[in-house]
């Protein structure tokens, strides 16, 4: 049942919900896509990617340079641009070698919560 119109799951076309079509239609985007849904341009500079990871340009020069954050160079002047993509699959590889090296950490080194 349709939380929005309270109507029922539609046996036929002629009875279709546009507010179901739409929770489905998202379902299928979150079952294929597990990445967040695209906000702004779809490629960034060098400053903004600094800026989202809260560090300085020669981070991401160097995180270019050693091939962890893949990006490409547009235009006659070479210009750096990295795609919203390659920024979270980093980050999803940042988490993942997180997860492992505080695994690797003694529990007496770890902050306890107070």
């Amino acid at each position: 049942m349709c939380v929005l119109c309270a109507q029922g799951k539609p046996e036929e076309l002629s009875q279709f919900c546009f507010h179901s079509a739409i929770e489905t239609y998202a379902m299928v985007l979150v079952m294929t896509d597990h990445s967040a849904p695209q906000i702004g341009p779809r490629f960034v500079s060098l400053q903004q990617v600094a800026d989202e990871l809260s560090v300085g340009q020669p981070t991401i020069r160097e995180l270019l340079r050693s091939g962890e954050l893949r990006g490409i160079q547009v235009g006659g002047r070479g210009v750096w641009r990295i795609e919203r993509k390659e920024i979270e699959a980093y980050i999803q590889r940042a988490y993942e070698t997180s997860v492992e090296s505080a695994k690797a950490l003694p529990t007496e080194n770890m902050q306890q919560d107070t």
